[in-house]
């Protein structure tokens, strides 16, 4: 059985978002949308991915270790700076990089959209642990990543923030 009831909806329809739900309506300006997309690139960017999951390690091992398996339960018992843990933060600093600079350079569509797409490569990856490996607590972090790159594509399709001339 589905946990999504079928009577809610999110429907484009410029310049607003608008989603019905139980049969009430509500239009969310997309200016309002592109500020808070902006706001979760920086702040996953260059907050989660890199300061709490690639910098964090280098500076204090026992906070990054609580943090990291609090957040990625896939990489629960990973030894602390272990290859497979080099190579995750260095994943994480790629995912930063595209996302934190997605956020500054918001209104550049290519931007964006390399952010966009970091959220899907990421989903991916993380649901093959959950799917592959058995890691059932990464279906969370999965359906995380996917909503976020399901909104920014909804987001793209009304055509991207005007850039101000310069």
């Amino acid at each position: 059985s589905s946990h999504f009831s079928p009577s809610c909806r999110l429907r484009l329809v410029a310049p607003s978002l608008r989603c019905t739900c139980a049969g009430k309506a509500a239009r969310i300006p997309m200016a309002a949308v592109d500020g808070h997309l902006r706001t979760l690139l920086l702040g996953w960017g260059f907050g989660l991915d890199l300061i709490g999951l690639v910098l964090l390690p280098l500076v204090h091992a026992d906070t990054s270790i609580l943090v990291r398996d609090a957040i990625c339960p896939w990489m629960v018992g990973t030894p602390h700076l272990s290859s497979a843990h080099r190579q995750f933060m260095l994943c994480n600093l790629a995912f930063a990089l595209c996302r934190g600079l997605g956020g500054v350079f918001f209104d550049e569509a290519g931007a964006y959209y390399i952010a966009m797409l970091s959220f899907l490569a990421e989903a991916i990856a993380v649901g093959s642990e959950w799917r592959y490996h058995g890691i059932d607590q990464a279906w969370l972090a999965t359906l995380a990543l996917a909503g976020v790159f399901t909104l920014m594509f909804t987001r793209s399709i009304n055509g991207m923030p005007k850039s101000k001339p310069s």
